[in-house]
């Protein structure tokens, strides 16, 4: 979903919200004040106006690090909305991967915003009342006990055309926190092996290299090893 423009790694916002994360949105956060008939005085409360994010991109100009983000107004213009980040954001906006842990980081940078624009869960302010079989309700209800979910959760995932998974018991979890080792171990490995040839000539790599693989054979296969961990431990971490 990244496309990459020079410095900007441009990505469609609430386009990427919906199909990553559909329960949550871009919202704008503002401030109204109003009297209250009941005692006279002046209160305010928080107003959440639902927005649509087109285009997201981060800069890098003279160490001035900044996230945009495109907002359509309602007349069909559209208006751009920046904010400071730090280089530590940026690097790890440009750096990652997966669109979840880049929309995780959008929301904890915008979380800071008192008012403004924030991602935030849509309310869920629509009741339906249904009538079940005891068979039906019971199969529900022994489902979402084993994704770990309450019924109400479990019941919407699937009315969003999403199939829950059971939840992973705690050696699962430890063998994925053994398998995210690992990743870091072949990293640790990749990048040694490019400090280590790095100065090297094609025929002193040669002689170096393991059964006789190539320098590039064994840099393709840390790369799509690493790559095949990434996915793993994604899919996994995101069913937790």
């Amino acid at each position: 979903m990244m496309e990459i423009t020079g410095k900007h790694n441009k990505i469609q916002g609430s386009q990427l919200l919906a199909a990553v994360t559909p329960e949550k949105g871009f919202f704008t956060k503002s401030r109204k004040r109003y009297t209250s008939q009941k005692d006279g005085k002046e209160h305010s409360k928080f107003l959440w106006t639902p927005e649509t994010v087109r285009d997201i991109w981060v800069t890098c100009d003279d160490k001035m690090y900044q996230i945009h983000f495109m907002v359509a107004n309602s007349d069909g213009s559209v208006r751009q909305v920046s904010q400071s980040i730090t280089k530590q954001q940026y690097d790890q906006y440009v750096g990652y991967k997966f669109d979840k842990s880049r929309i995780e980081l959008m929301e904890k940078i915008l979380h800071r915003n008192r008012i403004g624009l924030q991602i935030r869960k849509w309310t869920a302010d629509r009741k339906v009342s249904l009538k079940l079989t005891d068979r039906l309700f019971n199969e529900l209800s022994d489902s979402a006990e084993k994704c770990r979910m309450n019924f109400n959760q479990y019941c919407t995932k699937l009315l969003s055309n999403k199939q829950p998974r059971a939840a992973l018991t705690d050696d699962e979890k430890a063998l994925l926190m053994n398998l995210k080792k690992v990743r870091g171990d072949v990293l640790f490995q990749f990048n040694a092996m490019v400090a280590e040839f790095a100065h090297m000539t094609d025929a002193e790599r040669m002689r170096v290299v393991i059964h006789g693989k190539s320098y590039a054979w064994w840099r393709e296969y840390l790369i799509s090893l690493l790559e095949f961990l990434d996915k793993e431990i994604q899919y996994h971490l995101s069913n937790l």
